[in-house]
């Protein structure tokens, strides 16, 4: 199995009528994710670099704490992948745009893949924001990078 330390997923037990089921074997892992990388419109970024944008550029330009903000990767109702910075209401930030240009600029001075997936992601119109408060694991862990999906229309 091939994992990393922060991956996870949705553990089950299930039938699938498969060879290793008749072995004993009915423990399923499903929407496996990492933390670790980032993917929107076919290029993958490491976390640690948003990570950094999260906890310090964020809160050292606009207030806050690394707690009042959060990346969530979620699917549009067309299927594309958009990045949603989540800021605490609390916050007074300036206009979407200004938020958005600086999360861009930081990620312009990481390394060369944190750049392109700026220059990609810029083009795509890749992030937004959402001004609500980050949401805890129902295990009470706050993810400073959180994967949703959100239900397609239609």
């Amino acid at each position: 199995m091939n994992l990393e330390l922060d991956d996870y997923g949705v553990v089950e037990t299930r039938r699938c009528g498969c060879l290793f089921e008749s072995l004993g074997l009915k423990t399923h892992v499903r929407d496996i994710r990492s933390y670790r990388k980032l993917t929107g419109e076919g290029v993958s970024l490491v976390g640690t670099d948003m990570a950094r944008v999260l906890e310090e550029v964020l809160p050292g330009t606009f207030g806050g704490s690394a707690l009042d903000y959060q990346l969530a990767e979620e699917e549009d109702h067309r299927g594309f992948t958009r990045l949603t910075i989540v800021a605490s209401p609390h916050l007074k930030l300036p206009d979407d745009a200004v938020v958005i240009n600086t999360v861009l600029a930081a990620l312009s001075n990481g390394d060369a893949s944190a750049d392109y997936a700026r220059v990609a992601w810029q083009q795509a119109g890749t992030f937004r924001v959402a001004r609500r408060e980050p949401q805890w694991s129902a295990r009470g862990k706050f993810p400073l990078i959180r994967v949703t999906k959100e239900r397609k229309a239609g």
